[in-house]
């Protein structure tokens, strides 16, 4: 982000983030597959 206004609009936007994350995990958990290996639901591990 360039500039202060820019820096702090995200700070600001950032710091509801967590409560709205906590919100909605129980939902996103429970649509993993129970045969998923632990590298399936992590679409970062796939990267070189």
């Amino acid at each position: 982000m360039i500039g202060s206004d820019a820096y702090n609009y995200g700070r600001g936007a950032w710091q509801g983030r967590p409560a709205t994350d906590a919100e909605w995990e129980a939902l996103s958990t429970s649509t993993d597959h129970e045969e998923a290996t632990p590298e399936q639901p992590d679409p970062l591990s796939a990267r070189p």
